[in-house]
């Protein structure tokens, strides 16, 4: 695949529309270039590369917006979260469930409703994608 599937295009206009960040997230978003995307059954993570521009900076190494989801065929859910590289560039977007697996799920067909995330306790931060989960 080298393209945006439609979840994520979805979770991309939510923010857009929803987020405080939604006038950078909308700059860097149109500039952005798949690269890569994973999914090891509980979470997925997609990979992209956006054009620099100093105008349209968000702070650096944080999780800048997220979005809850009720998706066809999970019971719970889940979230999924922007992040931003050491620039303050968008890089990742970070979908995780609630439990399930997701390992089989098609996020291209996939039955979609965006909400808005529960609050965070802001002492509780989100996973950083770029620590791996996995052993090894």
């Amino acid at each position: 695949m080298n393209h945006f599937n439609a979840t994520e295009q979805a979770v991309f206009i939510w923010m857009v529309g929803h987020s405080p960040h939604g006038v950078a997230i909308c700059s860097q978003f149109t500039t952005a270039v798949f690269r890569s995307r994973d999914n090891d059954g509980q979470r997925f993570r997609t990979a992209f590369k956006v054009s620099p521009n100093p105008a349209c900076r968000l702070a650096p190494r944080r999780a800048v917006g997220a979005v809850a989801a009720r998706i066809g065929g999970l019971e719970h859910g889940m979230t999924f979260t922007l992040w931003t590289d050491d620039q303050g560039y968008l890089r990742a977007m970070v979908g995780t469930a609630f439990g399930e697996s997701i390992a089989g799920l098609d996020f291209e067909t996939a039955q979609v409703e965006l909400y808005a995330a529960p609050q965070r306790d802001p002492r509780s931060a989100a996973p950083d994608p770029r620590k791996s989960s996995r052993p090894g």
